[in-house]
């Protein structure tokens, strides 16, 4: 008996000293394949091979080839593009075990394919963890399995739902155990997040659980730690919190280091092709710090900065915003629609002298979901050559009727024919004025009550006053003429009586004056207190241009009127003579015998963003059975309404009405009533005369407020990624709103790369393609070379180049508490380091490293790896903002379980504007199941920006949306409503060449899509995308030791258990304010690859020590225990 217990005994230790040397061979394969940054990891099923799901794998996130590397998306040769990005893994279509490492499991070649050992019983719904043994000569064998602890939901860190404020809205505050079916946990089981963080281990959740023990396979962990790097371009992520509340130019920046930082000026995308007219960090910047400027109210308007002098279109524009250097986007309201009607009065009866009366409206929408208080601006309509001002006259005289032409010679002749700047337009005052949150105003002129008209001043624009508290009505501003043609005098004089009279385009067949009158841009420039003259407008800085509506004709150029047959087109046109009461006047008379007078319905020179219903558009260019693009657009999701620039781009020049439209922009053609019940400008509702930016407002009179723009909490730092969707990024009209987190394909690209080849290869297409464009475009850009691409999907490569490099911390400088007590609940100090907050205060010595030291003290604890194949964890995840409390601006909390809003308070929790977009428990179940089918399609993702943009790919299913929002539309979880608004645009009339077009593929399902009410997924990514990953850098290793006696008897088999984590320190760690060599340890902030300037190719970094460049960051051993039989 002693002797047999001696042997068991020894068999044991045997046995022991086997799963030791199992657990040290899978740290050292651990290290090996998961330790360098570029790895992503998930079920190593996605390699084929027959792996089983619940082996973890490990990828390359691109090729390498002799010591670089080459990220899947990318531009270059290698890539097969030089000016836009594609994805390699169109071409390689075996990347999936192309770019395998292995299974993280025991070293498969080496063993025996008989021999396999369970590491994890079967459940209800999975089959048990085998794995292959790896035998020791006779005697014993050994065998492990490593498992992804990302890939499960973490129900440790966190906060309880009713613990939390207005800081959950941008990070969910915990994962939501509840979801955990097989468990049966309740949503917040602790009462405060203290006691969750000192309670809940890995052990004690298999005592909490209803099931007991609780299966190693559960869904369930107790952390999931994840570093702060960059799986696409290697080294720690900066810290983009730190970075919106600094100031200066430059930020981050460490030669030493060779970490570049930010420069806010520059653009936020580093490609050549984008290094002029790329968006730009202080744009970004500039928007989070709109909340601070502010006061606690609302916005004030700010005044332009960078702007510069357009020369180079007709008659000039004065200075302007710089649309290619713009730093911020100037908050003002917006124009979204704006003209002006006319009339003609005989001042008495003996036809000598007349009144015109203008009729101006504008319609001015606040975007931003907070009160906005402006100040005086000046509005430029332009006089239109072909639009009218002339007046032609018939009477009839004795039975005898007789057409008596030019009584009033057009625009053009009604002021000095020099040609001067000034008297191109019109121009009008709008008045200081405060918008409540996403109010659109109509402004009629502010006249004399009892008068009803007032003498428009063409020198002292300030005169010339535009209000939004009286109703849309008769008020006008009056031009005095003379007659020009004495023969309406004399007719007149002998008893003739006016019959009919009609306005008429400018007489001329001076084509080079009639250049003078070439049909100019609406503008909306900045004003100032006092008097302003329309000199001053034209030639001051102070009066910068705000917003440009090249919507007439694009801005063409003298080259473009040489062309045949324009001229003629252009500078004759006559409206032809009917008894239409549209097109002819009212009855003659004068204004005080008729002040209620209705100008002619076609007399009216107007330019709107394309309404939901631009049904009488249609009609009147004869496309009702035909639309094209500038009447079907869905403004809000594949155009930019706040858009400071609004011109024709070469996609988006049509054969016919060409001069009409501009994208969503277009000049009216059907008849329009000026004012009186059927006007479509406004409705006057609680002392203002309220628009719709977007639709007629007569359909929408019971909505007062259509925001679109959210700013971040005055009390609250940046807590993730995700708010930054509502940063206006680009001034451009063809770019979308929402750029950050958006994923809908661009027009301006084709479904395999992120433009359209054609135009972004073409040497300045904007001259060569459409030559009517290049007078505007010449203004913006002042530039001779034009080696920008303006044209491209930017939300795909701004998120490729945000969602992997750079994180929120939430971690703001003056931060004064314990860092376990961040806004983002999820980010706490990494359990492997001393987090010490004097280092991020001195930085030692260098300050530019407070951008890169979060991501090394920080860790993610709720880290959950976006290729998870678990439907419940997936609901776990998803659950995160489950039971928050939000309150919506109406004073009533949203009713939904999982309360998503596109704004921080929402309007109201339903319909298209609220912003309110909340799911119920079926629906996110619903959801969570449709993205598991995303993830087994696409997966496994290389990057977070993989999973959150489109797949650039030829196939439709990959290319149409990223993963979240191709989960919503399977998941069918958008407003059903919006299906009354389908979107029926072609390119039919397209005079481009097919491969230059607009992709119409691409346009959204309907022309609600992009609207508050309407689910996507940057919905759901700003409160939960701060906790995605793409990797594993937390990994329970199961390990089994056996022993056997010569006949080959298990003597003895015994199980152990590790948590390992990934340090931010490299395995041969240096001091972290020196760089290292590679012949010494590196610093943690050292990055291991170096982009390329010529092409996305990275260069190893040749300063990283060879060991560190090959094995990457050390793992290291959080705890250990042996395991019982049962617990397998």
């Amino acid at each position: 008996m002693v002797l047999r217990g001696r042997e068991a005994n020894s068999a044991q230790l045997e046995a022991r000293a086997n799963a030791r040397l199992a657990l040290q061979m899978a740290i050292a394969q651990l290290q090996r394949t998961a330790g360098p940054d570029q790895r992503v990891t998930a079920s190593a099923a996605f390699a084929g091979n027959g792996y089983p799901e619940q082996w973890t794998g490990v990828w390359r996130t691109g090729e390498e080839v002799d010591g670089s590397l080459m990220p899947a998306v990318g531009y270059g040769s290698d890539w097969g593009t030089t000016k836009s990005f594609k994805d390699r893994r169109e071409s390689v279509t075996s990347w999936r075990s192309d770019w395998f490492l292995e299974p993280l499991v025991t070293n498969v070649s080496n063993s025996s394919p008989e021999a396999v050992s369970s590491l994890a019983s079967a459940t209800d719904s999975l089959p048990a963890v085998e794995v292959p043994l790896l035998g020791i000569g006779q005697s014993g064998a050994l065998g492990w399995w490593t498992d992804d602890r990302s890939q499960r939901t973490s129900v440790a860190p966190g906060r309880n739902a009713d613990s939390v404020g207005e800081e959950a809205f941008a990070s969910a505050p915990r994962h939501d155990s509840g979801a955990l079916v097989e468990e049966k946990w309740e949503t917040d089981f602790f009462r405060d997040s203290h006691e969750r963080e000192l309670t809940v281990t890995d052990q004690s959740l298999a005592l909490a659980a209803s099931t007991s023990p609780l299966p190693a396979q559960s869904q369930a962990v107790a952390r999931s730690y994840g570093l702060f790097t960059d799986s696409v371009f290697g080294g720690l992520k900066g810290d983009l919190t730190r970075f919106v509340e600094s100031e200066g130019q430059v930020f981050g920046r460490d030669e030493e280091l060779g970490l570049a930082g930010i420069d806010a000026s520059a653009s936020m995308l580093s490609e050549k092709f984008h290094e002029s007219s790329g968006p730009k960090w202080q744009r970004l910047r500039s928007w989070f710090q709109l909340s601070r400027t502010g006061s606690s109210s609302g916005l004030t308007s700010m005044e332009a900065e960078n702007t510069r002098v357009a020369r180079k279109a007709f008659g000039g524009e004065g200075y302007s915003v710089d649309a290619m250097a713009s730093l911020e986007q100037p908050v003002h309201p917006m124009v979204v629609d704006a003209g002006f009607h006319w009339d003609f009065t005989p001042e008495d009866e003996t036809g000598s002298s007349f009144y015109c009366h203008i009729y101006p409206r504008v319609s001015l929408w606040n975007p931003y979901n907070t009160q906005l208080t402006s100040e005086p601006m000046v509005i430029l309509m332009p006089k239109h050559i072909d639009s009218g001002g002339g007046l032609s006259v018939e009477v009839s005289l004795r039975g005898q009727v007789e057409i008596i032409p030019t009584v009033v010679r057009g625009w053009g002749e009604q002021f000095r024919t020099a040609g001067s700047p000034t008297e191109h337009y019109f121009m009008f005052t709008i008045e200081p004025t405060t918008f409540e949150a996403g109010e659109c105003l109509v402004f009629t002129p502010k006249v004399n009550a009892r008068v009803g008209m007032q003498p428009y001043d063409d020198r002292v624009v300030s005169r010339n006053i535009l209000t939004a508290n009286q109703p849309v009505g008769p008020e006008n501003f009056t031009l005095s003429l003379q007659s020009r043609n004495s023969l309406l005098q004399q007719r007149l004089a002998r008893g003739a009586t006016v019959t009919r009279y009609i306005s008429t385009p400018w007489d001329s067949q001076n084509y080079q004056n009639a250049l003078h009158w070439n049909p100019k841009p609406f503008l909306l420039k900045q004003g100032t207190a006092g008097n302003m003259t329309s000199r001053d407008v034209m030639t001051r800085e102070s009066h910068a241009t705000l917003q440009r509506l090249y919507v007439n004709d694009g801005g063409a150029g003298e080259d473009y009127f040489a062309e045949s047959g324009k001229r003629a087109g252009y500078i004759r046109m006559y409206p032809g003579w009917s008894n239409d009461a549209e097109n002819n006047g009212s009855e003659w008379g004068t204004f005080a015998s008729n002040p209620n007078r209705h100008p002619p319905r076609r007399w009216h020179y107007r330019v709107h963003l394309s309404w939901l219903d631009d049904i009488e558009e249609l009609r009147v260019v004869g496309r009702i059975n035909n639309p094209q693009p500038p009447y079907e657009a869905a403004v809000m999701a594949d155009w930019n309404p706040i858009a400071s620039v609004v011109c024709r781009t070469p996609s988006t020049y049509l054969r016919e009405h060409f001069d009409l439209h501009v994208g969503p922009w277009y000049r009216c053609k059907a008849a329009h009533d000026a004012h009186g019940g059927l006007q479509n400008w406004g409705v006057f509702i609680e002392g203002k005369a309220r628009g719709c930016p977007n639709a007629n407002p007569l359909d929408f009179a019971s909505e007062l407020a259509f925001p679109v723009i959210d700013l971040p909490s005055r009390n609250l730092p940046l807590q993730s990624l995700g708010q930054l969707r509502h940063a206006p990024l680009s001034p451009w009209l063809w770019h979308p709103l929402r750029i950050v987190g958006n994923s809908r394909p661009s027009l301006h690209a084709t479904a395999d790369e992120t433009s359209l080849p054609t135009i972004a290869q073409t040497r300045n297409p904007w001259t060569r393609t459409v030559v009517q464009t290049d007078a505007v475009f010449d203004d913006l850009v002042q530039s001779d070379d034009h080696k920008d691409v303006l044209l491209y999907d930017i939300s795909h490569e701004v998120n490729r180049r945000l969602w992997d490099s750079y994180f929120a911390s939430s971690w703001e400088e003056d931060f004064d508490e314990e860092l376990n007590k961040l806004p983002n609940a999820l980010y706490r100090p990494h359990p492997t380091l001393r987090a010490d907050k004097d280092l991020m205060e001195t930085g030692s010595g260098r300050q530019a490293l407070s951008f890169w030291l979060p991501a090394y003290l920080l860790v993610n604890e709720g880290a959950f790896n976006v290729n998870t194949l678990s439907t419940e964890s997936w609901l776990a995840f998803l659950s995160g903002m489950k039971d928050v409390s939000r309150p919506s601006s109406n004073g009533q909390e949203m009713a939904a379980s999982h309360p998503f809003s596109r704004f921080r308070q929402p309007l109201e929790e339903s319909g298209f504007w609220g912003g309110g977009v909340g799911l119920d428990d079926s629906q996110l179940s619903t959801l969570s199941s449709a993205l598991v089918e995303v993830v087994r399609e696409r997966g496994p993702f290389l990057g977070v920006s993989d999973f959150v943009n489109r797949r650039l790919s030829k196939d439709e299913t990959q290319s149409r949306a990223g993963a979240l929002d191709e989960a919503i539309q399977r998941a069918s979880l958008r407003y059903e409503e919006g299906r009354d608004f389908l979107n029926m645009a072609t390119d039919q009339d397209s005079a481009v060449p097919p491969r230059q077009r607009l992709t119409q593929e691409h346009n959204a399902e309907w022309l609600l899509d992009g609207a508050p009410g309407i689910l996507e997924q940057s919905d759901i990514l700003e409160p939960l995308g701060g906790t995605l990953c793409a990797r594993g850098d937390t990994f329970r290793i199961r390990a089994t030791g056996i022993s056997k006696d010569e006949s080959g008897r298990i003597l003895a088999q015994v199980y152990c258990e590790a948590t390992v984590v990934r340090s931010p320190e490299y395995l041969l760690a240096g001091d972290l304010t020196e760089p290292g060599s590679s012949t010494e340890p590196n610093s943690a902030l050292l990055r291991p690859y170096l982009e390329n300037e010529s092409d996305s190719t990275l260069q190893a970094n040749p300063d990283m020590h060879p060991l560190n460049l090959k094995y990457g960051r050390r793992f290291e051993v959080l705890d250990f225990r042996w395991l019982t039989p049962s617990e397998i």
